[in-house]
């Protein structure tokens, strides 16, 4: 059986002032937030980094036949990360699919990308050779956040 944790509103605003204190050094032009999941980081992190250039992507993973594929339902326009430094923010690295081709998609444009999340759960991803930039917690666990509803 897999372990639960249970993530705080506190815990949350927690995580997005370390990963804001480790990014003030960097040059961030734009955040770019991950739906669902990674809009409240993202919300949070603009507003610890003084962002007022917040974008969304909206992904859907699929599986079965078209196991691996990411459709976007939603992406900046290139023009809004053309030579930029994108900050990705989401809340998760599980498999890390989704982040893997939001960051593909976004470095076609930007002129850096760094991808920061909440968790990190390296035993689950199917990308061993990546990782995100930066991360509060690594963990096995499932995380159920303060904004899911618990079922």
């Amino acid at each position: 059986m897999t372990e639960r944790e249970v993530v705080s509103w506190d815990d949350v605003a927690g995580m997005c002032r370390q990963l804001s204190d480790r990014l003030r050094p960097a040059a961030i032009d734009a955040i770019l937030g991950i739906a669902r999941g990674g809009l409240v980081p993202t919300a949070l992190l603009a507003q610890e980094l003084c962002l007022r250039n917040v974008l969304v992507a909206s992904v859907a993973s699929y599986e079965g036949d078209r196991r691996g594929k990411v459709a976007f339902l939603q992406f900046p326009p290139p023009s809004e990360l053309l030579g930029r430094r994108v900050l990705v923010v989401d809340d998760i690295w599980d498999t890390g699919r989704t982040l893997h081709a939001v960051r593909r998609r976004a470095e076609e444009h930007a002129a850096t990308v760094t991808v920061a999340v909440l968790h990190y759960k390296p035993a689950a991803s199917h990308l061993r050779h990546l990782s995100p930039d930066l991360w509060c917690r690594e963990t096995a666990a499932w995380i159920v956040y303060p904004w899911e509803r618990d079922l």
